[in-house]
């Protein structure tokens, strides 16, 4: 009898044994295997409908303050942050979408509100566009502050969370939240408690911004841009390009005080406005020419 195969087959089940024993071992050594616990399983991949986190901001958003103070005073405060409340898979969570150093793009730090009142931009930014149902601004320490004479007195702020029905923003016009602060509704200090600024001073409404501001540049150039700026800000919120015979329109701005300037290679504006330009929801605000006239060369 040919003993070839015999062997044969007894080497390779030999061999099969061995591998089973080693992998065997290899699984129950140090104290590893079951008995550590499941393994980490592979990460999964992405679904499409993601967070609001992770969405890519492409909603415009400007957040207006609107406040005045008592007679003879300033009210000083500083915002740090707002926030959104949104809804996904019947989770609850806040998404941040204001920051101090947003609201330093457009204001000088700290806010300050005087008897005939103010605007202040708190912020000009993109947010994802997911449904939000509730808008909630943290104060730095939660505290404000009244000036007279010199003296002054903090407060302390009580702020509610905003509802907002199920409020999604618009992907190409300017989304408008202003926050109204009504210190008529101010709770005055006693013997035991210090001034306060209920809830009930503050008041929310949203919408899309609707001031339009309209002017010429002359002469025409090719390449002038129209910069507009809020109030003191270094930072342009708009930027447009005049037309061929040098008109231009700057729509769907929210109410306030502006600065405007004209920039051309080699031009610069001849007769800039001296007062901030005052635009209002009432009528598109028409300014008179604007004039460029050549800068001059220092030569070499």
């Amino acid at each position: 009898m040919d003993m070839k195969p015999v062997a044969i087959i007894v080497i390779a089940l030999g061999a099969l044994l061995a591998l089973v024993g080693c992998s065997t071992a290899g699984t129950t050594s140090g104290g590893t295997g079951a008995e550590a616990g499941p393994w980490p399983t592979a990460p999964t991949q992405p679904s499409s409908s993601r967070p609001a986190t992770d969405e890519t901001p492409n909603a415009p958003l400007m957040v207006l303050l609107r406040a005045a103070a008592p007679e003879d005073t300033q009210l000083r405060l500083a915002v740090t942050q707002i926030e959104f409340k949104v809804v996904e898979k019947n989770t609850e969570r806040w998404v941040t979408v204001v920051k101090k150093d947003d609201v330093a793009k457009n204001e000088p730090a700290p806010l300050l509100f005087g008897a005939k009142g103010g605007t202040a931009l708190l912020a000009n930014v993109q947010v994802p566009r997911r449904k939000y149902t509730a808008v909630r601004v943290t104060l730095e320490d939660g505290k404000a502050a009244l000036l007279k004479e010199k003296k002054e007195s903090k407060l302390t702020v009580k702020l509610p969370q905003f509802p907002l029905p199920e409020w999604t923003p618009d992907d190409k016009l300017p989304n408008l939240l202003t926050l109204k602060l009504d210190i008529g509704k101010l709770v005055k200090a006693t013997d035991t408690a210090p001034a306060t600024l209920p809830a009930e001073a503050f008041s929310l409404t949203h919408g899309v911004a609707t001031c339009i501001l309209t002017g010429k540049v002359q002469p025409a150039l090719p390449n002038a841009k129209v910069e507009l700026f809020w109030g003191a800000s270094k930072t342009a919120l708009r930027t447009v390009a005049p037309t061929a015979d040098g008109t231009f329109s700057v729509s769907d701005l929210p109410e306030g005080k502006y600065r405007i300037d004209v920039r051309a290679n080699g031009y610069a504006l001849q007769n800039p406005p001296k007062e901030l330009l005052n635009v209002t929801a009432d009528k598109p605000l028409a300014l008179d020419p604007l004039t460029l006239g050549a800068t001059p060369t220092t030569a070499t």
